[in-house]
């Protein structure tokens, strides 16, 4: 995820025409969509929002099509946090999939039967 100082509708256009990406810095981003990565924006909004200057957009999160099942959802908003001339990419992740709410101690504590004298 990140600001990658990209015009990512310029890399999907000429992905799609077969153009092709002489910049070094299309690098990541390519190897990113061919290896099937997923835009969040992409899959909640089917035209993204201008993340910069609302002149192009430059800010995106890439994830991995095994978590897909994992995102809530993802926005597009204004950072009221600090100035910027970014909007953000907010993306929620569902917490149930990658955190487990037991540790192990309490695992071992279910587990261990207690002795009394």
């Amino acid at each position: 995820m990140g600001d990658f100082n990209v015009n990512l509708e310029k890399l999907y256009h000429n992905i799609y025409h077969n153009i092709k990406l002489s910049l070094p810095k299309f690098g990541l981003l390519k190897r990113l969509i061919n290896q099937s990565y997923i835009n969040a924006q992409l899959l909640f909004e089917p035209s993204p929002t201008l993340t910069f200057n609302n002149l192009s957009r430059i800010d995106a999160i890439f994830f991995h099509p095994n978590i897909q099942h994992s995102i809530i959802y993802s926005f597009t908003d204004d950072c009221l946090l600090y100035n910027t001339d970014h909007r953000m990419v907010v993306c929620a992740i569902s917490k149930s999939d990658f955190i487990t709410t037991n540790s192990n101690a309490i695992q071992k504590r279910k587990q261990s039967k207690k002795k009394i004298y």
